[in-house]
């Protein structure tokens, strides 16, 4: 953790006033110094951590239903999730259950402008900028992790990420938006 605050002391330093997010791979984030983990964390602390209001104004309520084939089987199968969201600048916090009445829990980090931050993996690696070097520092595990026939976008499965990207001039890219499941 120290050098998480060294990151965030630095990037203060330099006169960038960006956020800096550190992902933990199906775990969560850390928001500046803040830990936003699954399990540790629920809407009404989530709320007073990043000093929203914690209301129907800012909390989004909702219910999803899945239709699903299984694949072994062929049998079809339904299912719903009771869900809110928790939107914080850029990024969107989904919290899920299964029935109405039980707890969410935060199942989903979506970060829909990663510009607005300074993002590093959970090793310091920077996923800032222009080019940043995604399957270096995550490496493909199994044929889950891949990258679309138009090279904008990258599965991570085995760490719970989804990775868009944005070409830019020259070959240049940059990552447009960036989704974690927390498993």
């Amino acid at each position: 953790m120290i050098i998480l605050g060294l990151l965030t002391a630095a990037f203060i330093a330099n006169g960038q006033n960006l956020e800096v997010i550190h992902l933990i791979p199906k775990q969560g984030i850390v928001l500046n110094s803040d830990s936003i983990l699954k399990d540790r964390i629920t809407i009404e602390n989530l709320c007073k951590l990043l000093k929203i209001r914690y209301n129907s104004d800012t909390i989004i309520e909702n219910i999803e239903f899945r239709d699903w084939i299984n694949e072994k089987t062929g049998l079809r199968g339904g299912d719903c999730i009771f869900f809110e969201e928790v939107q914080y600048k850029s990024i969107v916090f989904k919290f899920v259950s299964s029935n109405y009445n039980d707890e969410k829990i935060l199942s989903y980090i979506n970060i829909l402008d990663p510009n607005e931050f300074n993002i590093f993996t959970n090793d310091g690696n920077s996923l800032s900028g222009s080019n940043p070097r995604i399957q270096e520092f995550f490496p493909f595990v199994n044929e889950f992790d891949n990258i679309s026939s138009d090279k904008l976008t990258i599965n991570l499965n085995t760490y719970g990420m989804c990775i868009h990207i944005m070409r830019l001039k020259n070959d240049d890219y940059r990552i447009s938006s960036l989704s974690i499941e927390l498993k």
